[in-house]
């Protein structure tokens, strides 16, 4: 198998785990242009395979970060898959909520209450698989 092979393999395993298998699934089920298709690829490989699958951080951490930047540039709905994804990767409500209060000191309050509404909606339901 190709290096670039095993890091699109290693990105679809980590992306199924921390925004869940069925919306993984549906994805890339979709029908999709080719460019949509290269896209995805470069994404699960790159993004996925490439900086989620790195050493040195484990994806606990790597959740986070990844959802007070998201927080930060205001990218909603990106918030909303990657605070499901910090739930199934361990954060508590209450977690996420101390860091989206310490999020305002950096980013303001417009940020941070956009993401809290966000984080309501995470833990309101089961986590879809």
């Amino acid at each position: 198998m190709h290096e670039d092979d095993e890091r699109y393999q290693a990105g679809l395993r980590a992306r199924a785990e921390v925004l869940g298998r069925g919306r993984l699934e549906a994805t890339l089920a979709a029908p999709a242009s080719p460019t949509m298709q290269r896209w995805q690829r470069y994404l699960t490989e790159e993004g996925w395979g490439g900086v989620w699958c790195r050493p040195g951080l484990d994806r606990k951490s790597r959740s986070l970060i990844t959802v007070t930047a998201l927080a930060m540039a205001g990218r909603d709905h990106e918030l909303a898959l990657h605070l499901q994804g910090a739930r199934r990767n361990g954060w508590t409500q209450d977690e996420l909520g101390e860091a989206l209060i310490h999020l305002v000191a950096y980013a303001g309050y417009p940020a941070a209450v956009a993401a809290f509404r966000l984080l309501d909606g995470a833990f309101a339901e089961e986590l879809p698989v």
